[in-house]
């Protein structure tokens, strides 16, 4: 598994105005950046160090220049990112500042040939697309098989560790939610393109605010009343507790996942879906029950993951209808 999701390939003179703002903006994204003002210490060698850099990082982003065409140690980083990609090791992801394709084109036809991001001065709207472009970096089997293991610990002060984990994760997702309602009246009487491109700049910054991962998925937006707040926490502690039971754990999932249509997986295990495989999901959700019902002293009838979650289906749609 990559230690960076990405390496940056810039000109040094491009640094001040553009790159640092942008890694900058990246890494508030929860994304692991190589860049050499964050990642070199000081007496490491600065080949060598690049050279990990390339090669542990699971995509390039060379910001292409007119400092950048000028420059031969930038267009040798590029060099070995291509060489990677043509191996199927890594992505080039290409960004044009100050160019246009026939400037492009005069350097490298190739690279004038790729789907390139193109500069503007809205560095936040560029990092959204950039880490947009990311190919997916999944968790290892053993990573997620640590997360439920972890669950089932009887230890009191490990369970309030994960109490507190999934708290704080739904309090930056409630916190989102709230700040998404108040910038909605604040913007609701402006033109539909002038709203509609300050939310987006208001939730960009917010996530990076609320320290929420950028690719967690939170696509319902409406605010809780402060009593659906307090039962969505009594659950949660609950359940990381052992005592909230098989169904009602399901039925937790359930009310996160569909009725909230919010990341679940980021609120109960601090592990956001985006980075999970199907399978690896499925383990997760069969654990659900078992976790939240194992210190419970007259514990329910065992049933399956595919029965819990028929109970939920229906109770949620019945309270709906």
């Amino acid at each position: 598994m990559s230690r960076h999701d990405l390496f940056i390939c810039h000109a040094s003179l491009d640094k001040p105005h553009f790159v640092e703002p942008l890694a900058k903006a990246l890494k508030r994204r929860d994304l692991e950046i190589w860049y050499d003002d964050f990642s070199l210490k000081p007496g490491d060698s600065v080949r060598r160090a690049i050279e990990h850099g390339i090669r542990d990082s699971s995509a390039g982003l060379v910001v292409l220049s007119p400092r950048f065409f000028d420059r031969e140690w930038p267009q040798r980083e590029l060099d070995a990112l291509v060489s990677l990609e043509i191996s199927g090791k890594k992505r080039v992801i290409p960004i044009w500042l100050d160019l246009d394709h026939q400037s492009v084109s005069d350097f490298s036809p190739l690279l004038a040939d790729r789907k390139a991001i193109i500069a503007t001065s809205d560095i936040e709207a560029l990092a959204n697309q950039i880490a947009e472009a990311l190919p997916s970096v999944d968790a290892t089997d053993e990573e997620v098989d640590a997360k439920i293991s972890f669950r089932f610990t009887r230890d009191r002060d490990q369970k309030r560790y994960l109490k507190n984990i999934s708290l704080l994760n739904l309090s930056r997702i409630v916190a989102l939610w709230n700040g998404y309602d108040r910038i909605f009246l604040e913007t609701q009487d402006l033109p539909e393109e002038v709203r509609d491109e300050k939310v987006e700049a208001w939730l960009s910054e917010a996530y990076s605010n609320f320290q929420i991962p950028y690719r967690v998925y939170v696509d319902n937006m409406e605010k809780l009343s402060a009593e659906e707040v307090s039962h969505l926490e009594r659950s949660l502690q609950r359940w990381c507790m052992g005592t909230l039971g098989s169904q009602e754990s399901v039925d937790l999932m359930f009310y996160l996942d569909e009725g909230l249509d919010t990341d679940y997986l980021y609120i109960m295990f601090d592990l956001p879906n985006y980075k999970v495989t199907i399978s690896q999901r499925q383990r997760i959700n069969e654990s659900i029950a078992r976790i939240g019902a194992r210190n419970q002293k007259n514990p329910e009838r065992e049933l399956s993951f595919d029965d819990h979650f028929k109970q939920s289906f229906t109770k949620f749609y019945k309270r709906s209808m």
